[in-house]
């Protein structure tokens, strides 16, 4: 149905606006939204199959969702609970699998950057690229008072 498409896509739109500011204020560094829009919206996308889906046969009789509607085309919370299963199912799969790859990882390769770094950022840093709202002749002379000695970019 066209008017659930749209529905659908303004509640995903709606999500990914809200929480990036949320990540912004707790520091998570994500520069590019990529988990408002894909965590955030995707788990409305998720969860709106449970809500919106119509029960249609395809060729061959075969149905996706084995019978059942969504809860707002009359077929109760069973897909629902169904999607929101999936959801944090995935999720915590996705959160477990990462956490430990990254900690195997950093055993071997420290990942977090050294203080200087996280400071100047990774842009300086790393790619010689200049912000012009920073001072960085100030934050690195700063940087060397405080430290004492530090050789930096």
């Amino acid at each position: 149905m066209p008017l659930d498409s749209l529905i659908i896509g303004v509640l995903g739109s709606a999500v990914t606006l809200v929480v990036q500011p949320i990540m912004d204020r707790y520091h998570i560094d994500d520069p590019v939204g990529a988990v408002a829009v894909h965590g955030g919206a995707g788990v409305v996308g998720a969860l709106c199959v449970g809500l919106f889906t119509i029960d249609q046969p395809y060729p061959k009789g075969n149905t996706l969702t084995r019978g059942q509607s969504g809860l707002f085309k009359g077929g109760g919370l069973g897909l629902f609970g169904v999607q929101l299963l999936a959801v944090i199912s995935v999720a915590s799969w996705a959160g477990i699998t990462t956490w430990l790859l990254l900690a195997a990882i950093d055993k071997v390769i420290p990942i977090r950057m050294c203080i200087e770094e996280e400071i100047l950022g990774a842009d300086i840093w790393i790619h010689n690229i200049k912000h012009e709202i920073y001072d960085y002749n100030s934050m690195i002379e700063e940087m060397r008072r405080e430290v004492g000695g530090l050789l930096l970019v």
